[in-house]
């Protein structure tokens, strides 16, 4: 082999462990951004399964509030409001306030 041969030989291999080392830093750039793709898919699928979960909540209480009325009359008495020609009582506890005893 002549020194042409050898020349042209090692041009083409420092040409591809370049390519090569350029191509691994990207792969391995590329496989950091998956893994933070599949996180943020992982966090994003787990809000919008307690979204799907809060709105079954909320749909079975509009329908128990159409439908069943002592959930009806529950919630509005619980806002205060009675039926006619009830009284509605307010209990509350007395306060204690504490003495002293002073000396004359």
């Amino acid at each position: 082999m002549s020194f042409n041969g050898r020349l042209w030989s090692v041009a083409v291999l420092v040409i591809a462990v370049v390519l090569l080392a350029l191509s691994g830093s990207s792969l391995v750039a590329d496989y950091r951004g998956y893994q933070q793709a599949r996180e943020i898919k992982k966090e994003r699928t787990a809000a919008r399964d307690a979204l799907i979960a809060e709105r079954d909540r909320v749909l079975e209480t509009v329908e128990q509030l159409k439908n069943d009325p002592s959930t009806r009359e529950g919630l509005v008495r619980t806002m205060g409001y009675s039926k006619p020609g009830e009284y509605i009582y307010l209990v509350t506890k007395k306060s204690t306030a504490s003495t002293t005893k002073t000396d004359p």
